[in-house]
């Protein structure tokens, strides 16, 4: 694994990118109970993480269309539902 990379998304645009395996019911209301602070934080036993998505010849140095999720798809899909239920605009 290389050096990390970061690079912003916005939290809309990952609608159809969360469903790596479903979301699993417990993990949701685990993950809905927490703030929106403690979600958002590096958590090292679940880290967010992704790589950007581009689709054909689009130019990498460009922001991406999207994030392939390889990881904290729970947390971001709370995030998500939030975004989307109008209680957090992802903007901090």
């Amino acid at each position: 694994m290389g050096t990390p990379r970061f690079f912003h998304i916005r939290i809309r645009d990952l609608e159809h990118r969360l469903a790596k395996h479903g979301i699993d019911p417990d993990q949701a209301k685990a993950q809905a109970i927490r703030s929106t602070e403690v979600l958002l934080q590096y958590d090292p036993d679940d880290p967010i993480r992704g790589e950007p998505y581009f689709v054909g010849d689009e130019d990498p140095t460009n922001p991406a269309r999207g994030l392939r999720v390889m990881g904290g798809h729970h947390r971001l899909n709370e995030l998500y539902e939030r975004s989307k239920g109008g209680s957090w605009t992802g903007i901090q």
